[in-house]
Order: C-alpha cells, then structure tokens, then sequence
C-alpha cells in the first residue's frame, strides 16, 4: 500500500513590495561594491624616489648648517650632529663618541682663526631604503634607514694655502632626527 502525504500549500504574499528608498542614503547592496572600489583608490604612499630626494636634501642642509658653524667658529655647533656613539677615521687615529670627536677638533683647532672657512662640496649621497616583502611577493617601502655621503671639504684661510680632503660620512636617523654615526676624513696634504 502506498500512502502518500501531500504538503499543505505554500501561501503567496501577492505580488512583492519593493521598500521606498530613504532619501540621501545609498541602497544597502551598493555598500560592499563602493569599500571594494575605494581600497584601490587610496591616497598612494611616497615614492622611493621622492623618499629619497627629501632625505637627501635634509642631510645637505644639515652639512650646510654644519659647515656655517664651523666657519663661524663654532666647534660645538659643528660637532653637535654627531651622535653620542659616532666614529670618527683621521689620520691621527680613531675617535669614538661625540665627546672624543669634540676633543680631537679642540686639539687640532684650538681657535677659529686655526679652523678657517669651511666648504664642503658633496659627490655622492646615497639612501639606504629599509624595506620588507609582502605575502605575495610585493616589496614595501619602510623608511630610509641611513645616508652615506661622499664629500670634499676645503678649509680656506686668508694668510695661508687652503686645505682640502675628502670624506665619507654616514647618517642614521634618531629621534632628534639625522645624526653622524661615522665619518672618514683625509686630507690631501696627508696622502
């Protein structure tokens, strides 16, 4: 015997109402679709190029600010962007720490007619990018994390010949902002 069992009928509503919109919002369905559109169209981030290009010039105006208070006699001034951990390669030897740099300067230049007029001209600033890899391969752009640069420096004096070198310094940003962590000068009348 075969007994079937029929299923009450499924009511209609009638025909379906569709809700009025409220003025001024946007429907509900739109929403997802409007965040997945805006995250591509965020503000982008600064460029490597354009990372590097403001670093550098910050770094020059400080060894502009540093050459001005060496020419004005100013050995504190001078030595004041170099962090408290610095290395300093001379001729004369190694120094470590802003205070032994200080020291040294004070010894080889003990007034500012000894110290004369600074000029550095620099060669080459090169940034060093810190960066990390994504998840799927892209590479994103932290800070930079240091700045060597390659400079010649004259010391010009009005009752004697000038004096000249070269020197390679490297800066490390801190939370004053850029300092020297290590400086390599040689002068030519040494080589």
């Amino acid at each position: 015997m075969l007994i079937t069992r029929l299923s009450p009928p499924i009511p209609t509503p009638g025909p379906i109402a569709l809700r009025e919109p409220i003025p001024g919002r946007l429907p509900s369905f739109l929403l997802p679709l409007l965040f997945l559109l805006s995250a591509g169209c965020t503000q982008p981030e600064q460029t490597l190029l354009e990372m590097e290009e403001e670093t550098v010039q910050e770094v020059v105006a400080l060894l502009d600010a540093q050459a001005e208070a060496w020419s004005e006699g100013d050995i504190e001034g001078f030595v004041s962007i170099y962090s408290a951990s610095c290395t300093f390669l001379g001729p004369d030897g190694i120094n470590t720490g802003r205070q032994e740099v200080l020291e040294r300067y004070r010894s080889s230049y003990p007034d500012a007619r000894a110290m004369g007029r600074l000029d550095l001209q620099v060669i080459e600033a090169r940034p060093a990018v810190q960066a990390s890899r994504g998840l799927w391969g892209t590479v994103r752009l932290h800070q930079i994390g240091g700045v060597s640069v390659a400079a010649r420096w004259t010391l010009s004096y009005p009752d004697r010949p000038d004096r000249t070198g070269l020197t390679l310094i490297v800066f490390r940003p801190f939370e004053e902002g850029w300092q020297i962590v290590q400086d390599a000068s040689l002068s030519d009348q040494t080589r």
